[in-house]
């Protein structure tokens, strides 16, 4: 007696479907594999009690159907990260007068792939190719995230139950944002978790068991204004949930950074290297925008003397490769992760319309053009620049950060180097030759810098035989 004669919807010439007499106890990948292989392709079913190739009925007695399918719905929970949607149905038969039973597992193709099997602490992804379970290509992985049905991370629904027991951090967080902890109907809203409590990628990063390949957070603190010697002044590594990385690169910087005072025409303003409100906005976007399909990557903290560096992986999503952008108000990227801000909106720490961008101009609304924050985005990770405010060099401009809004004609190869360098700060001649490595001439005095002025894009000022230079920022302004 074989399969045909008791499902007569099978068809021996279709190649999604494998065959086992019992699933294997000793070595559980020979089949677990094919679920993944299943759910990276079109689905698929398994018969167990079936003999492979001949498909001769093996079966099982009534006692050891429950003992086989909970085997099996427990080797699917315990090396899936993913929920996958497999639905059993119990087959009888008789033979001999005697009643026998196979199980049918059908598994539906997965909305989001890759599908991953973790086993022995090992991701592995397999895929079906002319009715054999096969390891993809590099080629045809990328296919498979290029044609997910799922395009956000953490919008996935997880195998994982929700307990409030695991969410302490969370909990913790949102009483110091909104004095009051999430009741499970705000949750639920948000939404945190579907109508079975299973748990969102999104919301599962926010639990304190978190501890994914995917989070890492790596601060390094340098003593100059670059990475060019080895050399580094402190250096720390983190792993886990979204509220503990938030305080892990807080608290980082805030050990770090200097505390005084800057001095205005007008006032004495008492600040700090970041201001605090910007730094919480610089970190929040780090982690709702990073791209958490991609394994083995970190957000990088890097801190120097003049600026601070946050660095996370995946570009501008939905943006084309920006660079330098200092106008971070007309900036608006989408958002990568939806439920991910979501959450972080519910707990007071962004706004929903907004990136907070806003906010960290705001904080430098007074600075000068070499203390003005801004964004770039470079080999597929997007950075955010906050220049340390009580570094009195600053982060000097690259002559093409700037625009001339006014038609002009260039005169020298000087003239975009000039304007950058006088961009916010009035500059003497000495110090704007020397900036240009050219000597102090009347020539560059009389024609260069005059031009300048003729044509309303520079701004001089006399302060008793010395002249001082300012860019007209009506006429130029940073791109």
């Amino acid at each position: 007696m074989n399969l045909k004669d008791i499902n007569k919807d099978f068809i021996t010439e279709d190649i999604n479907y494998e065959c086992k007499a019992r699933l294997n106890d000793k070595d559980p990948l020979k089949w677990l594999k094919t679920v993944c292989a299943f759910a990276n392709s079109n689905g698929g079913t398994i018969y167990c009690g079936v003999e492979d190739k001949t498909f001769k009925l093996i079966g099982y007695e009534d006692y050891e159907i429950d003992k086989e399918k909970q085997y099996f719905y427990h080797n699917i929970k315990e090396h899936f990260q993913l929920h996958l949607n497999i639905t059993s149905k119990i087959i009888p038969y008789l033979i001999n007068d005697k009643t026998r039973y196979i199980i049918e597992f059908k598994i539906d193709e997965s909305n989001t792939k890759p599908v991953i099997l973790n086993y022995n602490g090992m991701p592995l992804i397999y895929i079906r190719r002319d009715g054999f379970t096969n390891i993809p290509t590099y080629e045809e992985i990328q296919s498979l995230a290029l044609n997910t049905k799922n395009k956000h991370y953490d919008s996935q629904v997880l195998d994982i139950k929700y307990n409030e027991n695991n969410f302490t951090s969370f909990f913790k967080f949102c009483y110091e944002r909104k004095n009051a902890y999430p009741t499970l109907k705000e949750l639920k809203s948000i939404p945190f978790f579907d109508d079975d409590l299973n748990l969102y990628a999104g919301s599962y990063l926010f639990s304190d068991n978190y501890s994914l390949e995917n989070s890492k957070i790596t601060c390094t603190y340098y003593p100059g204004k670059n990475k060019g010697s080895n050399e580094i002044i402190d250096s720390v590594n983190f792993k886990g949930n979204l509220i503990d990385g938030f305080y892990f690169i807080y608290n980082f910087v805030n050990k770090y950074q200097k505390h005084g005072f800057i001095k205005y025409n007008d006032k004495r303003v008492d600040t700090t290297s970041f201001p605090s409100r910007a730094l919480f906005e610089a970190i929040i976007n780090a982690l709702v925008h990073r791209d958490y399909f991609i394994d083995d990557s970190q957000i990088s903290v890097d801190l120097f003397t003049n600026r601070l560096v946050i660095t996370s992986p995946g570009s501008f999503y939905g943006q084309s490769e920006t660079n330098i952008t200092y106008n971070l108000k007309e900036f608006a990227s989408k958002r990568r992760n939806n439920l991910i801000a979501s959450i972080f909106v519910y707990l007071k720490a962004m706004e929903a319309k907004g990136t907070g961008f806003e906010k960290i101009m705001e904080e430098y609304k007074d600075a000068d053009a070499l203390h003005k924050p801004y964004i770039f985005e470079k080999n597929l990770q997007f950075n955010i620049v906050l220049p340390d405010l009580l570094d009195k060099e600053g982060i000097p401009l690259n002559f093409d950060k700037i625009k001339i809004l006014k038609p002009y004609e260039v005169k020298s190869t000087y003239d975009y180097q000039i304007l950058s360098f006088c961009y916010g700060k009035y500059q003497s001649v000495k110090e704007i030759a020397n900036n240009l490595n050219i000597s102090n001439s009347s020539y560059f005095r009389n024609n260069i810098l005059e031009n300048l002025i003729t044509e309303n894009l520079l701004i001089r000022k006399i302060e008793g035989k010395t002249s001082f230079y300012l860019t007209n920022e009506e006429n130029v302004k940073l791109r």
